[in-house]
């Protein structure tokens, strides 16, 4: 009967993940520094309150003292620069629609498709130093540069993007040193050449290239993870001087 209550007892345990059992005291004893490790990952986010890429998610991020708030950046038919993750919107597809178009379907909270410039504006009434962390998707990169210009918000904003073309016209700009590279293709190395200021990599790129960390820091990159979640995980990679995209970032808010 003993035997039979240990082997329950080891099922049961393996079953919890490190975020079940992981205590609040874990996470301080880490010594995590929210501020300068956590990028929340489209905003700080809730299913039907405060969608992805909402302006009220971008709200909730900003209230958090993290290093930054990522969110997505398409550009419409008639030119107007959209946050978006998906370049199809309701079944549309953003840039073969206008922008009225488009509003004719709301997010799960009933707000409008934002606008660059509505989440622009957020970050100007707003007194936080939360950074905005644009990932350029299909757009003109002058555009979006010209707008984040008009609003004086050059130096609170860092750019991220799948394109190489994208980060180097940024390099061309003057923006190397806030611009990283998502798409995981290049050494740490070949993204100091192009000019570029850092990595942005999946995780499974730091998995199967365990060096790149330390190639980045001795060359004086910046190091981005993303998206990781388990909170293991994310302890490891802030010792590590990694910054860490996440989908929760207010659990490793203190």
């Amino acid at each position: 009967m003993r035997y039979f209550l240990l082997c329950f007892l080891f099922l049961v345990i393996s079953c919890y993940n490190d975020d079940d059992y992981l205590t609040e005291k874990t996470i301080a004893e880490s010594e995590i520094s929210s501020k300068d490790f956590i990028i929340a990952h489209r905003g700080c986010w809730e299913y039907n309150i405060a969608p992805q890429n909402s302006r009220e998610s971008l709200k909730r991020a900003l209230a958090l003292n993290i290093y930054g708030t990522e969110f997505d950046v398409r550009q419409t038919k008639d030119g107007l620069l959209v946050v978006n993750h998906d370049d199809i919107f309701n079944g549309l597809a953003i840039a073969q629609s206008t922008y009225l178009e488009l509003c004719q379907y709301a997010l799960s909270n009933g707000e409008t498709l934002p606008l660059l410039e509505d989440f622009l504006d957020i970050k100007n009434k707003s007194v936080s130093s939360v950074k905005l962390i644009v990932e350029l998707k299909s757009c003109i990169v002058s555009d979006v540069v010209s707008l984040i210009n008009q609003y004086s918000l050059q130096q609170q904003v860092e750019y991220i993007s799948f394109s190489k073309s994208y980060c180097l016209q940024l390099v061309n700009m003057g923006y190397g040193n806030q611009t990283y590279y998502l798409s995981g293709n290049f050494t740490p190395a070949e993204i100091k050449e192009f000019g570029i200021g850092g990595i942005d990599y999946e995780n499974s790129v730091f998995v199967n290239h365990p060096t790149y960390i330390d190639e980045s820091k001795e060359l004086g990159l910046k190091t981005i993870v993303w998206t990781v979640n388990n909170v293991n995980s994310v302890i490891d990679y802030i010792s590590k001087g990694v910054i860490v995209t996440t989908d929760n970032p207010a659990k490793f808010v203190r």
